[in-house]
């Protein structure tokens, strides 16, 4: 009895901390400028979030995380991963190089279709096709749920929070 009560003693404080952090943090913006060219690129990038179910080895530990950017004037919009992927049903050759994908979403609770496409030289980024149309998606909702095929593993779900990312991507876009 005496144990429980020290170690209940011990762990209340963490406990308290834990408990009135948010769920999740708000977006964070930076700029970079590449010292070779001299070109400035921003970037804006929410939270790394899991899949909502762990996917099976070699993928297990998966996270992903949006980006939306702007370098020598263009947007550009992605998802990325903190390895490479296994996307499946795909269509090879849409985009020069590229295998473009159809994917499932659900942004702020309506269903929608997202058109993503991975390059050759990017196994770890799956970029948005339609930039603009997701930019403004992800500025003026709460919540992009996005459903991938993955090979061995079937549907996984990711569950991003866009807290924050309106203000963090009016920094570089008005």
């Amino acid at each position: 009895m005496k144990y429980t009560i020290a170690i209940a003693l011990f762990i209340a404080p963490f406990y308290m901390v834990l408990s009135s952090m948010p769920a999740h943090a708000a977006w964070t913006a930076h700029k970079f400028k590449d010292d070779f060219t001299g070109a400035v690129v921003w970037n804006a990038m929410g939270d790394e979030v899991s899949p909502e179910s762990p996917l099976d080895f070699p993928y297990r530990g998966t996270a992903a995380h949006i980006v939306i950017g702007k370098q020598n004037g263009e947007l550009f919009a992605a998802i990325v991963f903190n390895g490479s992927i296994n996307i499946v049903g795909g269509s090879y050759g849409v985009y020069t190089g590229a295998v473009a994908y159809k994917v499932d979403a659900i942004i702020d609770g309506d269903r929608e279709t997202i058109t993503m496409y991975q390059t050759n030289s990017e196994n770890d980024t799956l970029r948005i096709r339609y930039v603009d149309w997701f930019i403004n998606k992800v500025r003026n909702n709460d919540t992009i749920k996005i459903r991938l095929q993955w090979y061995g593993n079937g549907g996984v779900v990711f569950l991003f929070h866009t807290d924050g990312a309106k203000k963090a991507i009016g920094q570089f876009i008005d």
